[in-house]
């Protein structure tokens, strides 16, 4: 009898243990979720799930762990980067010419330095060649993971970082697009009809040729701006960044205690104007003559209505 007893108590006292331990971790997702929820603002009408709160709130520049498939090509690649630079080095290292800033990279690969250095990148190639990639933690949750592709499936929003804070934004983008146009609108842009970027890279081409030609920019420089100045290029792209320091503190207590936009709410939005792939921002780096300063009353201040 007394033998029975024991293992019953055993068996109560085991269960009481499993039950204490899935209660912590409930506890524990529970404070996770609302600690999320603080750091990402739901300003769409899509209502976000936990794992999405969870997901969003690692931020923009979080890094999902990567899958193993190619990565030992990756470190192979990598490497061979590696002894290029490593023999480079030891060829051009006595040389001490200065560098042009505005220099092209020759990409000159070459194929033998000393037979210490040779030996050393045979030797280092071989033992990676050689090694198993192991598998490492995963990151994410399942659910977290899975959470990606449904928030890259839905269309209808958009996800920014804030402006000056670090919280995640989630945007209709229907109201993304119309503040959007309402800047665009404003007098600080001008509508261009039929503009024409062949001409422009053409005006751009003879101006710079007029300049070499004239010894006002060397060699290097020319063939700097040339070779940037042909490749495919558009124009400028334009993002913004919501102001959510800006809205109205009861419609922001809302959408944090709601979870989603239910007033429409339209954030103002600060402009970001990216002019990678231009084809002047290589121009703008040496300072070519005729930029002028804008006036004040020209250039874009800080505003609320803005």
């Amino acid at each position: 009898m007394a033998r029975r007893f024991n293992v019953h108590m055993k068996k109560k006292k085991y269960g009481k243990r499993q039950r204490n331990k899935v209660a912590m971790q409930q506890s524990k997702i529970k404070f996770q979720i609302k600690q999320a929820k603080q750091h990402v603002v739901n300003l769409s009408m899509k209502t976000l799930t936990d794992n999405e709160y969870l997901l969003l709130s690692k931020g923009l520049k979080f890094i999902p762990a990567p899958a193993l498939k190619g990565a030992k090509n990756d470190l192979m690649r990598d490497f061979n980067e590696f002894a290029r630079k490593l023999r480079c080095k030891f060829l051009f290292y006595s040389k001490n010419e200065n560098i042009h800033p505005f220099r092209e990279n020759s990409k000159y690969e070459p194929h033998y330095s000393c037979d210490a250095l040779e030996n050393y990148i045979f030797q280092t190639k071989h033992e990676l060649s050689s090694m198993q990639p192991r598998r490492f933690r995963d990151n994410l949750k399942p659910g977290e993971r899975s959470s990606i592709s449904s928030l890259l499936r839905d269309k209808s929003i958009l996800i920014k970082k804030a402006d000056k804070s670090n919280n995640v934004v989630v945007l209709d983008k229907s109201i993304y697009l119309s503040e959007a146009y309402r800047q665009l609108q404003s007098h600080h842009y001008t509508s261009l009809d039929g503009f024409d970027f062949k001409v422009l890279r053409n005006n751009i081409n003879d101006y710079v040729t007029r300049m070499h030609i004239h010894n006002e920019i060397d060699e290097i420089s020319f063939k700097y701006m040339i070779n940037g100045n042909q490749k495919n290029y558009g124009p400028g792209q334009m993002h913004i960044l919501p102001k959510i320091h800006k809205i109205n503190f009861v419609d922001y207590d809302n959408v944090m205690r709601i979870g989603f936009n239910i007033d429409l709410i339209v954030p103002p939005g600060r402009p970001i104007i990216s002019q990678i792939g231009l084809g002047i921002n290589k121009h703008s780096e040496l300072g070519v003559p005729g930029h002028t300063r804008l006036p004040d009353d020209d250039r874009v201040h800080e505003k609320t209505d803005f």
